[in-house]
């Protein structure tokens, strides 16, 4: 028994209200395909349209999740990539830090011997440095006492 243009599209628009929208554009389609010129046949058409609007308006809706998603991920990745990297850079300058410090140490201990031997050299020549010219100095002012004659040439 065939059914009318209303009958179809009633049958269609219910399965479409309780979310059968597979079957629901079957029917649709018949009711275009069997009744070009009918009423329904335009209503149908509308409600195909609409069936086609509310898988886009899903898609890209679902689009932008998907993108949110990949972004959240790329971020992630990012502060991963960005904390791996200070944490690298961070131990290579407390390396750093370190062969700078153990170098200033060496520096100072080697200015310290240094200054000690300076220290050694310098009183060395200091003692050296201080009988002689006593002696020369005894030298002299001893032979102005001591020969008053010498002047009197």
């Amino acid at each position: 028994m065939a059914k009318s243009p209303l009958e179809l599209y009633q049958q269609a628009f219910k399965l479409h209200g309780q979310g059968q929208i597979q079957e629901a554009v079957i029917l649709y389609k018949e009711i275009i395909k069997q009744f070009p010129d009918a009423n329904e046949s335009a209503y149908a058409a509308v409600q195909l349209e609409k069936v086609m609007a509310d898988e886009v308006a899903e898609s890209v809706g679902r689009r932008p999740n998907i993108l949110r998603r990949l972004f959240a991920l790329v971020v992630i990745l990012l502060l991963l990539a960005i904390g791996g990297m200070q944490f690298y850079l961070y131990s290579r300058l407390e390396r750093q830090v370190d062969n700078l410090e153990t170098t200033v140490r060496s520096m100072a201990k080697m200015l310290q011997e240094t200054r000690k031997q300076s220290s050694i050299t310098r009183d060395r020549s200091r003692s050296n440095d201080l009988p002689q010219s006593r002696a020369t100095d005894q030298a002299k002012t001893v032979p102005a006492v001591q020969n008053p004659e010498s002047m009197k040439r």
